[in-house]
Protein backbone atom coordinates (compact mmCIF):
# COMPACT_ATOMS: atom_id res chain seq x y z
CA UNK A 1 0.00 0.00 0.00
CA UNK A 2 1.33 3.35 -0.89
CA UNK A 3 2.39 5.65 2.16
CA UNK A 4 0.34 8.67 0.27
CA UNK A 5 -2.72 6.58 0.53
CA UNK A 6 -3.48 8.71 4.33
CA UNK A 7 -7.30 7.03 4.42
CA UNK A 8 -6.32 3.26 3.43
CA UNK A 9 -8.72 3.09 0.85
CA UNK A 10 -6.06 1.78 -2.01
CA UNK A 11 -6.55 5.15 -4.10
CA UNK A 12 -4.46 7.94 -3.82
CA UNK A 13 -6.46 11.09 -4.73
CA UNK A 14 -7.71 14.45 -3.65
CA UNK A 15 -9.13 12.78 0.24
CA UNK A 16 -5.66 12.28 0.91
CA UNK A 17 -4.26 15.47 0.01
CA UNK A 18 -6.96 17.11 2.43
CA UNK A 19 -5.92 14.26 5.17
CA UNK A 20 -2.13 15.69 4.65
CA UNK A 21 -3.45 19.63 5.19
CA UNK A 22 -5.26 18.02 8.29
CA UNK A 23 -2.12 16.74 9.65
CA UNK A 24 0.25 19.45 9.30
CA UNK A 25 -2.27 22.24 10.06
CA UNK A 26 -4.52 20.34 12.56
CA UNK A 27 -8.23 19.71 12.61
CA UNK A 28 -9.17 22.55 10.70
CA UNK A 29 -12.49 21.18 9.14
CA UNK A 30 -15.34 21.11 11.90
CA UNK A 31 -17.87 20.62 9.83
CA UNK A 32 -17.64 18.11 6.51
CA UNK A 33 -19.57 18.67 3.71
CA UNK A 34 -21.54 15.36 1.74
CA UNK A 35 -22.75 16.97 -1.48
CA UNK A 36 -21.51 20.15 -3.32
CA UNK A 37 -23.16 21.45 -5.81
CA UNK A 38 -21.86 23.96 -8.84
CA UNK A 39 -22.73 26.60 -10.94
CA UNK A 40 -21.73 28.55 -13.84
CA UNK A 41 -22.62 31.66 -14.62
CA UNK A 42 -20.61 34.77 -16.71
CA UNK A 43 -17.60 33.17 -16.77
CA UNK A 44 -17.29 32.08 -13.37
CA UNK A 45 -17.56 28.49 -11.90
CA UNK A 46 -18.33 28.31 -8.74
CA UNK A 47 -19.06 25.55 -6.10
CA UNK A 48 -21.34 25.43 -2.65
CA UNK A 49 -21.39 22.57 -0.23
CA UNK A 50 -23.54 22.06 2.62
CA UNK A 51 -20.38 22.21 4.80
CA UNK A 52 -16.34 22.68 4.63
CA UNK A 53 -15.25 21.50 1.15
CA UNK A 54 -11.79 19.73 1.60
CA UNK A 55 -11.07 20.07 -1.85
CA UNK A 56 -12.07 19.72 -5.62
CA UNK A 57 -10.46 18.21 -8.86
CA UNK A 58 -11.94 19.18 -12.60
CA UNK A 59 -10.31 17.85 -16.02
CA UNK A 60 -11.83 20.58 -18.69
CA UNK A 61 -11.17 19.81 -22.25
CA UNK A 62 -10.80 22.90 -24.24
CA UNK A 63 -9.12 24.50 -27.56
CA UNK A 64 -5.85 25.65 -27.29
CA UNK A 65 -4.72 28.33 -25.65
CA UNK A 66 -7.24 28.69 -23.01
CA UNK A 67 -6.70 31.24 -20.41
CA UNK A 68 -8.26 31.28 -16.63
CA UNK A 69 -7.84 32.78 -13.86
CA UNK A 70 -7.61 30.62 -10.80
CA UNK A 71 -8.95 31.22 -7.09
CA UNK A 72 -5.95 31.90 -4.15
CA UNK A 73 -8.28 31.57 -1.53
CA UNK A 74 -7.19 28.28 -0.85
CA UNK A 75 -4.88 26.56 1.16
CA UNK A 76 -3.51 25.15 -2.27
CA UNK A 77 -4.84 25.94 -5.78
CA UNK A 78 -2.95 24.26 -8.33
CA UNK A 79 -3.29 23.17 -12.34
CA UNK A 80 -1.26 21.43 -14.77
CA UNK A 81 -2.26 22.74 -18.30
CA UNK A 82 -1.72 21.09 -21.99
CA UNK A 83 -2.86 22.23 -25.35
CA UNK A 84 -6.38 20.53 -24.75
CA UNK A 85 -6.60 19.54 -20.97
CA UNK A 86 -6.64 21.12 -17.85
CA UNK A 87 -6.44 19.86 -14.63
CA UNK A 88 -7.18 21.93 -11.40
CA UNK A 89 -6.85 20.74 -7.88
CA UNK A 90 -8.11 23.62 -5.07
CA UNK A 91 -7.99 22.27 -1.50
CA UNK A 92 -9.51 24.13 1.70
CA UNK A 93 -11.12 26.85 -0.73
CA UNK A 94 -12.18 29.96 1.75
CA UNK A 95 -14.67 30.89 -0.96
CA UNK A 96 -17.21 29.32 -3.29
CA UNK A 97 -15.33 31.12 -6.72
CA UNK A 98 -12.55 28.48 -7.94
CA UNK A 99 -12.16 29.96 -11.44
CA UNK A 100 -12.99 32.45 -14.17
CA UNK A 101 -12.34 32.58 -18.02
CA UNK A 102 -14.04 33.89 -20.97
CA UNK A 103 -12.67 30.84 -23.51
CA UNK A 104 -15.10 27.81 -23.79
CA UNK A 105 -14.67 24.49 -22.31
CA UNK A 106 -16.28 20.91 -20.88
CA UNK A 107 -15.90 19.68 -17.90
CA UNK A 108 -14.87 16.20 -18.42
CA UNK A 109 -14.65 14.85 -14.79
CA UNK A 110 -14.96 16.54 -11.17
CA UNK A 111 -14.67 15.20 -7.69
CA UNK A 112 -15.25 16.79 -4.49
CA UNK A 113 -13.81 15.76 -1.55
CA UNK A 114 -14.77 16.23 2.77
CA UNK A 115 -11.95 15.20 5.39
CA UNK A 116 -13.01 11.52 4.65
CA UNK A 117 -14.16 10.73 1.37
CA UNK A 118 -15.42 11.69 -2.19
CA UNK A 119 -18.75 13.09 -1.79
CA UNK A 120 -21.34 13.79 -4.54
CA UNK A 121 -21.07 17.01 -6.83
CA UNK A 122 -24.77 17.93 -8.05
CA UNK A 123 -25.78 17.81 -11.62
CA UNK A 124 -26.45 18.91 -14.21
CA UNK A 125 -23.10 20.66 -14.63
CA UNK A 126 -24.33 22.64 -17.80
CA UNK A 127 -27.62 23.97 -19.39
CA UNK A 128 -28.96 21.48 -21.95
CA UNK A 129 -32.55 21.29 -23.66
CA UNK A 130 -33.78 17.77 -25.03
CA UNK A 131 -35.05 16.55 -28.02
CA UNK A 132 -38.65 16.37 -28.45
CA UNK A 133 -40.38 13.04 -28.40
CA UNK A 134 -42.26 12.08 -29.96
CA UNK A 135 -41.57 13.98 -33.25
CA UNK A 136 -43.70 13.81 -35.75
CA UNK A 137 -46.45 13.93 -33.62
CA UNK A 138 -50.44 14.45 -33.44
CA UNK A 139 -51.59 15.20 -30.05
CA UNK A 140 -48.74 15.24 -27.48
CA UNK A 141 -45.27 15.62 -27.08
CA UNK A 142 -42.56 16.24 -24.14
CA UNK A 143 -39.08 17.14 -23.60
CA UNK A 144 -36.90 17.72 -20.92
CA UNK A 145 -34.04 20.58 -19.88
CA UNK A 146 -31.63 21.23 -17.52
CA UNK A 147 -30.15 23.90 -16.03
CA UNK A 148 -27.21 24.12 -13.64
CA UNK A 149 -28.71 26.93 -11.25
CA UNK A 150 -31.67 28.66 -10.09
CA UNK A 151 -32.84 30.60 -13.06
CA UNK A 152 -35.67 32.60 -15.02
CA UNK A 153 -36.76 30.55 -18.44
CA UNK A 154 -39.00 30.91 -20.84
CA UNK A 155 -40.15 28.13 -23.48
CA UNK A 156 -42.13 29.33 -26.21
CA UNK A 157 -43.33 27.59 -29.70
CA UNK A 158 -42.92 30.03 -32.48
CA UNK A 159 -44.31 29.30 -36.10
CA UNK A 160 -42.46 29.51 -39.72
CA UNK A 161 -43.30 33.11 -39.84
CA UNK A 162 -41.28 33.82 -36.70
CA UNK A 163 -44.62 34.65 -34.70
CA UNK A 164 -44.71 33.44 -31.13
CA UNK A 165 -47.76 30.79 -30.76
CA UNK A 166 -47.78 29.55 -27.45
CA UNK A 167 -45.51 30.03 -24.26
CA UNK A 168 -45.42 26.38 -22.93
CA UNK A 169 -43.23 28.18 -19.52
CA UNK A 170 -42.36 31.68 -18.20
CA UNK A 171 -40.36 32.08 -14.65
CA UNK A 172 -38.06 31.05 -12.16
CA UNK A 173 -36.81 27.19 -11.99
CA UNK A 174 -34.41 25.70 -9.31
CA UNK A 175 -31.49 23.73 -10.88
CA UNK A 176 -32.13 20.00 -11.97
CA UNK A 177 -33.45 18.52 -14.94
CA UNK A 178 -37.36 19.32 -16.02
CA UNK A 179 -39.95 17.74 -18.22
CA UNK A 180 -42.13 20.48 -20.39
CA UNK A 181 -45.47 18.74 -21.70
CA UNK A 182 -46.50 20.16 -25.32
CA UNK A 183 -50.24 19.82 -26.36
CA UNK A 184 -50.88 21.48 -29.95
CA UNK A 185 -54.20 19.92 -30.92
CA UNK A 186 -55.67 23.40 -31.98
CA UNK A 187 -52.30 23.96 -34.31
CA UNK A 188 -52.87 23.65 -37.49
CA UNK A 189 -50.49 21.23 -39.06
CA UNK A 190 -46.80 22.58 -39.88
CA UNK A 191 -43.35 22.63 -38.47
CA UNK A 192 -42.89 24.97 -35.74
CA UNK A 193 -39.75 25.62 -33.22
CA UNK A 194 -39.95 25.29 -29.52
CA UNK A 195 -37.32 28.08 -28.25
CA UNK A 196 -36.16 27.99 -24.68
CA UNK A 197 -34.41 31.00 -23.49
CA UNK A 198 -32.71 32.14 -20.22
CA UNK A 199 -29.84 34.81 -19.49
CA UNK A 200 -27.24 32.70 -20.55
CA UNK A 201 -28.30 30.05 -23.17
CA UNK A 202 -30.68 29.85 -25.62
CA UNK A 203 -31.78 26.56 -27.72
CA UNK A 204 -34.40 25.85 -30.01
CA UNK A 205 -36.13 22.20 -31.39
CA UNK A 206 -37.89 22.15 -34.69
CA UNK A 207 -40.79 20.08 -34.37
CA UNK A 208 -43.91 18.77 -36.78
CA UNK A 209 -47.29 18.84 -35.72
CA UNK A 210 -49.46 16.25 -38.05
CA UNK A 211 -53.15 16.64 -37.31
Amino acid sequence: MSLADLNSDSMVNVVDVVQLAEIILGNTIFFDADMVNIKQKNGTFYVQGNGQIGAIQILLSHENGFNFELTDSALISEFRQDDFFTSIVVVAPSGNEIFYTEDTYNIEQIFAANSEKIIDVGLPLSFKMGNVYPNPFNANAQFQFSIPYRTKVKISIYNLMGKEVEVLSKGYHDSGNHTVKINTSNFATGIYFVKLVTDDFTDTKKILFIK
